[in-house]
């Protein structure tokens, strides 16, 4: 056999040092008795690394393979605006005319946002997902997801004034593209994207269950296991219901980047610029940041019992994509993999803001006109941000432009940044956030909690929703503060501390965070009590008798 040219041998060594890299880096995941994730690396359109670790079965001992279908959650959505793109293009619909314009029957405010607001998570539109906690988190039957979804009737916010990530939005996206197209979502796509680019693996099914022959199923930490996911809802829409495999993903983002037509990345990776001149991060089902001097173009996907991510770098013609069938750091991940192929071509990283800079803002704080609760901690030195109450994550570095912290957080949609009102009397009582370009105020909290015991008179009341479906009474459990919810299909009591004597933040125990009540009274008498989620704010529950 001849010998390769230097210049092959070179790329042979360094694509051989690659892939002994990022075995190292995996290697943790790989285990016969656990859940893992598959990986793939490509440059220039040409894989330079396949991966797969750990199971895709635990119970039966099936090994993932690098071409395993898994679910990749909000990866889905860059697949409704492409869709959407086309449909534009071929003249079925606008992008600019109003959701109820092509979903009958959707009431109130909900039927104003434009389809491309709610592309960009700009619309305001609650999300059905967050009502999922009204019925104990019970997966949504047939039918369920959409009924909630339609039945709402106010916004987060005025269309185009804010930004806030909405499922829901997308859930009614993908009702609008199957009255335009004629034909049910996921066949729209393997016509027009899956068959065409050979994306063999990949599918929308309109329904969870039963999985594809061949894949993954997901799991949730269960010590001293695992046990299995779960089923958000019985029916999949594009907002997270697809399955693809690592070597799609990578097809689909090489043929995005190379494309000219109406489906472009440089069609939906821009900037959202809103009404007050706001420019959000978030285009068309894409993420668009800087990252270590480097242009990314992003999208995650979660889920209970599965995680996913998918970059795109096109100016160093790189795709990476982390696919895990457990909860597990695909973005950290896929961040690690980027570093490992680049190396010296990435800058510096600068650490996140340190606790001892920012002692003044230890504590919790409520947003009064959003309903948000946010908070900053201590982690091991770091300065962590929470989100009604979950767990602290490290904000990112930033310049401190116009007098805001040095340090930004990622909620989805853009960067959360904050600043004192008087920067020169940091740690008052007052901060203010920046909500997609518009500065909000937040109250601190104080360190000192009232007594649960005088909420006496006001438990056992039902308080009822119309939007929600549901009912809430707040009850005491053990001489500590609950929340009883009874949805359609089923319900659940909450675990709950009072913030203030009108205020309490209350939480499933399955899951990380919270949510945020308010007790609203007219002449001493409980009347209503709001709930304020991280995607549905001020869902107002009445009294009722008894």
């Amino acid at each position: 056999m001849a010998p390769f040219p230097a210049t092959m041998r070179f790329f042979f060594m360094a694509e051989q040092e690659l892939t002994a890299a990022l075995d190292g880096l995996f290697a943790p995941f790989r285990r016969a008795d656990a859940p893992g994730c598959t990986v793939a690396v490509a440059r220039g359109g040409r894989t330079v690394y396949r991966g797969a670790f750990g199971m895709a079965s635990v119970e039966q001992g099936v090994a993932l393979q690098a071409g395993t279908p898994m679910p990749v959650g909000s990866i889905s959505k860059q697949f409704v605006c492409a869709a959407l793109l086309l449909l534009a293009h071929e003249g079925a619909l606008s992008l600019e005319a109003p959701i109820g314009s092509l979903v009958e029957g959707l009431q109130g405010e909900q039927a104003s946002p434009t389809l491309r607001q709610l592309m960009t998570h700009t619309g305001g539109v609650r999300c059905y997902l967050d009502q999922w906690v009204f019925n104990g988190y019970v997966t949504l039957p047939a039918g369920m997801a959409e009924r909630i979804q339609r039945r709402q009737h106010a916004l987060n916010f005025a269309p185009g004034t804010g930004s806030s990530y909405s499922n829901g939005g997308y859930l009614l996206l993908s009702l609008a593209i199957e009255r335009a197209s004629g034909m049910p979502l996921g066949e729209f796509l393997a016509r027009r994207f899956f068959e065409p680019l050979s994306m063999t693996g990949t599918c929308l099914p309109p329904h969870r269950w039963p999985l594809r022959t061949g894949e993954a199923a997901t799991y949730l930490p269960s010590p001293p296991g695992w046990r299995h996911g779960i089923a958000i809802s019985d029916d999949l829409y594009g907002d997270g219901g697809l399955v693809s495999t690592a070597d799609d993903l990578l097809r689909w983002a090489t043929w995005l980047r190379t494309s000219t037509g109406p489906v472009a990345l440089s069609a939906m990776a821009l900037p959202t610029r809103l009404a007050n001149g706001f420019a959000s991060d978030y285009g068309l089902g894409l993420i668009t940041e800087r990252w270590r001097g480097l242009r990314v173009v992003q999208h995650a996907g979660g889920m209970p019992g599965a995680s996913s991510s998918l970059f795109m770098l096109p100016e160093e013609d790189l795709d990476v994509v982390v696919a895990f069938n457990r909860a597990g750091p695909a973005i950290g991940m896929g961040l690690k993999v980027i570093e490992t192929v680049l190396g010296a071509r990435l800058a510096a990283a600068v650490d996140g803001p340190r606790t001892q800079h920012h002692p003044t803002l230890l504590g919790r704080y409520v947003a009064e006109e959003s309903g948000l609760l946010f908070g900053f901690a201590d982690m091991d030195g770091a300065l962590g941000l929470s989100l009604f109450g979950g767990a602290p994550f490290a904000p990112d570095a930033a310049a401190p432009d116009d007098g805001m912290l040095p340090f930004v957080a990622d909620v989805g949609t853009g960067g959360m940044r904050f600043r004192w009102p008087e920067p020169s009397r940091p740690g008052g009582a007052l901060i203010e956030y920046r909500d997609a370009g518009t500065w909000r105020p937040a109250r601190r909290l104080d360190m000192d909690k009232p007594d649960p015991g005088s909420l006496s008179p006001d438990a056992c009341h039902w308080f009822h929703s119309g939007d929600a479906a549901a009912r809430v009474r707040l009850e005491l459990d053990g001489g500590q503060p609950a929340l009883r919810f009874q949805g359609e299909y089923g319900g659940a009591l909450y675990p709950a501390e009072l913030l203030e004597p009108e205020l309490l933040r209350f939480w499933p125990t399955a899951f990380p965070g919270g949510m945020l009540a308010r007790l609203g009274r007219r002449a001493g008498v409980l009347q209503a009590i709001v709930v304020s989620t991280s995607r549905t704010r001020r869902t107002v529950f009445e009294r009722g008798e008894g």
